[in-house]
């Protein structure tokens, strides 16, 4: 889940949040979310904040007014929230619900679960290891087969 605050200030906005990534066990600090917010279906602007170990970022916004927001973290597919106004404080939950996008294209294909078997077996820092327990295994194709098809918003 990701969790918005927007708060408005002389600058723009300033968004905070908290993010859920299941199916996730790894460290989280340092994890970047990108925000792009649209209005109008036009993207205004992309910001991006990074993880603290409680999941919690903050980033500073020009973009005013009613906004949707697509929320993108590494290996997790894109959510999109409508109607967003950055310009009273709000809080808008958002669920990151699909992993497994190990090539970072947005969507859970063949590509990915070739980087898995590319890499399994593998320990450490992975874009493969899908699951953050520090090693491309079973696990990580258990969970590309469960997702698989699936694109983001």
């Amino acid at each position: 889940m990701l969790s918005l605050l927007v708060a408005s200030s002389m600058f723009g906005g300033c968004i905070m949040g908290m993010v859920d990534l299941p199916d996730y066990v790894g460290n989280v600090t340092g994890i970047p979310v990108t925000l792009d917010l649209y209005q109008n279906n036009t993207l205004v602007e992309t910001v991006v904040g990074t993880l603290d170990e409680n999941s919690m970022y903050i980033v500073v916004t020009n973009t005013m007014g009613p906004t949707t927001v697509v929320a993108k973290a590494p290996q997790w597919l894109s959510v999109r929230e409508e109607n967003i106004n950055i310009e009273v404080i709000t809080e808008v939950d958002v669920m990151f619900v699909c992993n497994g996008d190990a090539d970072h294209d947005n969507a859970i294909t063949l590509k990915d679960i070739n980087t898995v078997f590319i890499n399994f077996g593998e320990a450490g820092a992975n874009d493969a290891d899908v699951t953050g327990n520090g090693v491309v295994d079973l696990k990580d194709i258990n969970l590309m087969f469960m997702n698989y098809g699936l694109v983001g918003a």
